[in-house]
């Protein structure tokens, strides 16, 4: 799977507006007019796995993997950090577009370390 930035960004600060100790279902983060039901199960999948949101439940609704979204964990909370300066998601984008190389969340995590002058 390659992972969608641009996503995982839109799915991070969803998450983070929503009122605390309040759960979101995946269904109802209203992201579906801009990108796939698979696109975004794969991206809170990738989200969930490497520990950057809280997932309650995970089960299968009509034959689509639903997730019960809680927090996001102190690592989501310093990669949404770096995502929402427009400079440091427009270079982790050049950079991407320049190699052409899938990403994976650590990999993202690592070019948010190279272009966050904050981080240093």
């Amino acid at each position: 799977m390659e992972l969608n930035v641009a996503c995982l960004r839109d799915i991070l600060l969803v998450v983070a507006a929503k009122p605390f100790g309040h759960y979101i279902n995946s269904r109802n983060l209203k992201l579906d007019g801009k990108y796939s039901k698979e696109v975004i199960s794969e991206t809170i999948q990738a989200l969930y796995e490497s520990n950057l949101i809280k997932v309650e439940n995970e089960y299968l609704l009509n034959g689509d993997v639903d997730y019960s979204i809680g927090e996001l964990t102190p690592s989501g909370c310093d990669l949404l950090t770096s995502l929402k300066d427009e400079t440091v998601f427009h270079h982790i984008n050049k950079t991407l577009y320049d190699h052409h190389s899938p990403i994976t969340v650590r990999t993202l995590q690592r070019l948010t370390l190279k272009y966050d002058k904050r981080l240093h």
